[in-house]
Parts: structure tokens; sequence; C-alpha cells
């Protein structure tokens, strides 16, 4: 996550901004996060350079995965929420995999790779309604950087980036289709196929404002 080179990291800004990073270190998912689905699993993986929680789906289709905060939700989108996933996909195949935040399955955002809806990364936007445009960018298997922020001049909106660079159709600015309730980081793995399919995550990041 960027910051200024001179900026104070100090008990004077932690009075003015939330700030949350989890690096996956130890033996286990830590406390704050759930992990569920109907077949799969999420694990921190051994021997990884700082560390990963890798995400598995089951082997047979519509199995699905994910980690979230379960009911803790403490992200807003009106104290400008600042997420950053670093993620790996092992396999491209027929699946879903979402990278964002959510408080529930009607008010969400985050980034979309749904096979039925081609080869790219989208980014996507609901709660009275739903935006989702195509990025053009290719999904594959190598590390990326998935960045949202949400910015609030004018009215609620959301840029989205992909390894530091501003993706295509950002921002997302139709306000009504930007949830105003709190949020949670959220990660879901659904296969298509009789095939498991796996993402690596090597750190989640957010901070907003108090």
């Amino acid at each position: 996550m960027s910051v200024k080179v001179h900026e104070a990291i100090c008990m004077d800004s932690a009075q003015k901004r939330f700030w949350w990073m989890d690096h996956f270190l130890g033996d286990q998912v830590q406390d704050e996060w759930n992990s569920t689905g109907n077949v799969g699993s999420a694990a921190v993986v051994d021997a990884q350079t700082g560390g990963i929680v890798r995400i598995t789906t089951g082997a047979t289709a519509n199995d699905n995965w994910r980690i979230d905060w379960g009911v803790i939700r403490s992200l807003l989108v009106a104290k400008k929420i600042v997420i950053e996933w670093r993620a790996k996909l092992s396999q491209i195949g027929a699946m879903i995999l979402q990278i964002g935040c959510r408080f529930d399955g009607a008010n969400k955002f985050y980034f979309w790779y749904d096979t039925n809806m081609g080869v790219n990364w989208y980014i996507h936007t609901d709660a009275v309604g739903g935006s989702s445009v195509d990025t053009g960018i290719v999904v594959d298997t190598d590390w990326h950087i998935y960045r949202i922020e949400a910015h609030t001049h004018g009215s609620n909106h959301l840029h989205f980036y992909y390894d530091g660079a501003e993706v295509t159709g950002s921002p997302l600015t139709v306000a009504a289709n930007i949830t105003a309730n709190h949020v949670m980081p959220w990660c879901y793995l659904h296969t298509r196929e009789d095939v498991l399919k796996i993402v690596d995550i090597d750190y989640v990041a957010a901070r907003q404002d108090r």
C-alpha cells in the first residue's frame, strides 16, 4: 500500500486511521477470519516466503470456499476504505473468483473472474442494483495486486487498481450501487467443473479513516 515517505506512523496517526494487515504467518488462519463454503478449505501453507493462505475448492462442479470476517463488519465506504490483496491462481479453468469486500450477498464490491463471462477480470459493485465492467485484463496464474479505494468527493465511488495501475472502467460511480453498509474483506472461489481450484493469498491489508 502506498504511504507518504515522511508520514508519521505513531499514536497520533493511529487516532486518525484504522490500519489492519494479515501476512498469514503461523500455523493457522487467524481468529478474525471466517473460513466456510460447501466443500473446500483455507489453510496457511508452510515454506512460502512471507506466508500465504491457500483456498481450495472441492473437485465437483459448484464446490466453493471463501474467507471473510464472518459477523465482523468494520469497514465503511464513507470512511474511505483502501483494501489491497496480493493473490495468485494456480490454474485457469471453469470457475468464479471474487476478491474485494462484502456486507452480504446483495451488498459487495470486488474484482470478478467468471469463465461464463470470458477470460478477463471484471470490476463489480452492487447494492440497490449492480455495475459490472470488463477491464480487458486477461486472467493468468501469476502473482498480482488487487487494490480498491473508496473515495467520497462528489459522491461515493470506487477506484480499482491492478498491479498499481487503475483499470479500464474505473472508477465505478453509480452511488446507488455502492453499499452504505459496513463491509469486510471477502475472497470467494467456486469451481464450475469437476476439477478443484486453488488461489493463494500472500497478504490482505486495509485502512480507513476513524
